[in-house]
């Protein structure tokens, strides 16, 4: 039987930072240094109102197992919440409880058990609210059933879909996957461009190229996005500092690639990738607004294929949203969900009700189903 510990600095959990990164496995969101670098932006400036609570299970020899990275956030409209690590404007998704999946069932039923009757000892919460788990997570449908069984109240609803890639050996099966319409066009587009020697793609093996590349991408995308009339990701100057912040330590790990597209010697695109040892996720994009007449994000996803499946990566992944280009890309959906569990205390309960009720109206008058009051 596992046993948990609860944590609530960073510094009490290095030691088990090795561990950590052996249970995230090809999550790279859920990484140490990811979650870390996210507290120390996201949590640990925001003071008394969030606090770090990360939940471990170790086994009778003291073996990590299993972790909960969560954070309690409190807020006068919420109550106190937990949520996960990772979450907000950072948009990380496949965010998750860590373990094996054959300890599975167990670390469920022991972190559920240590929420319910445990935790409210020294934090009373009304409200568990995970935002980026995959819809076939069996962690955490596990945990939301093991809570539901001690009165908690439960709520799953579909979130944004992410969206892969499923990458072949060479890239000609890769093509022939795509309707022939789609297929032409895009060949076209790479034999004017990237065979004809208009277009080159830069990949960063350096720390100065990835610095320079890291800055092509911040003022592109700013610029990009006001163009549409949009304040851009880095106006927030937590999101800027965090991904500044994080960025080297991860191109150091090997977990970070930035590539740009050149157009006629001028940078015309670039792309932010996180990697694991099977995929490369696209995690930010940006092109030049005044360059758009080439397709430059297209042909730059295009010629990153072409790399991914080169370098033998199993999946290319666009991550959430469903922008139109990534099924014309070949890519498929992967459906996420959104949890909100209440807690079993009347004030929780009230604010779970009103919860539910403010968005019934909302879906009526969308014209949607509305979601059972229970």
């Amino acid at each position: 039987m596992l046993h948990v510990e609860r944590f609530a600095t960073f510094e009490e959990l290095a030691p088990l930072r090795a561990r950590w990164d052996q249970l995230a496995g090809d999550r790279p969101f859920c990484g140490w240094t990811w979650q870390m670098n996210w507290w120390r932006h996201y949590g640990g400036q925001v003071g008394a109102r969030r606090q770090l609570c990360v939940l471990c299970g170790f086994d009778g020899r003291g073996e990590l197992r299993a972790i909960a990275p969560l954070y309690v956030d409190r807020s006068a409209a919420r109550g106190t919440a937990l949520r996960l690590l990772g979450d907000g404007e950072a948009c990380s998704d496949y965010l998750t409880f860590l373990c094996e999946p054959a300890t599975a069932p167990e670390a469920a039923a022991v972190l559920a058990g240590y929420v319910a009757e445990e935790l409210p000892r020294h934090c009373v919460w009304d409200l568990i609210d995970l935002v980026g788990p995959a819809a076939d997570d069996p962690t955490i449908a596990l945990f939301a059933e093991e809570l539901a069984d001690r009165r908690c109240s439960v709520h799953r609803r579909e979130g944004p879909n992410c969206w892969a890639i499923p990458l072949p050996s060479k890239m000609d099966d890769y093509r022939a996957r795509l309707p022939a319409k789609r297929r032409k066009r895009l060949d076209r587009l790479a034999e004017e461009y990237l065979s004809g020697g208009r277009a080159v793609m830069r990949l960063c093996e350096r720390f100065d190229q990835m610095e320079h590349a890291l800055e092509l991408l911040i003022a592109m995308h700013q610029r990009r996005r006001r163009s549409l009339g949009e304040p851009g990701c880095y106006s927030s100057p937590t999101f800027e500092a965090f991904v500044r912040g994080t960025t080297p330590a991860m191109f150091a790990e090997g977990k970070v690639q930035l590539a740009y597209l050149e157009i006629d010697g001028r940078p015309a695109a670039v792309d932010y990738l996180l990697l694991t040892p099977d995929a490369a996720c696209a995690y930010q994009g940006a092109v030049e607004p005044d360059m758009l007449e080439h397709e430059p994000g297209k042909l730059l996803h295009w010629a990153l294929v072409r790399w991914a499946i080169r370098e033998g990566y199993r999946s290319y992944d666009f991550l959430r949203g469903d922008e139109p280009y990534k099924a014309h890309l070949g890519a498929e959906p992967r459906p996420m969900t959104l949890w909100r569990i209440a807690a079993p205390h009347l004030s929780a309960q009230l604010r779970h009700r009103l919860w539910l009720a403010a968005r019934n109206v909302k879906h009526l008058f969308a014209g949607r189903e509305p979601a059972p009051v229970g």
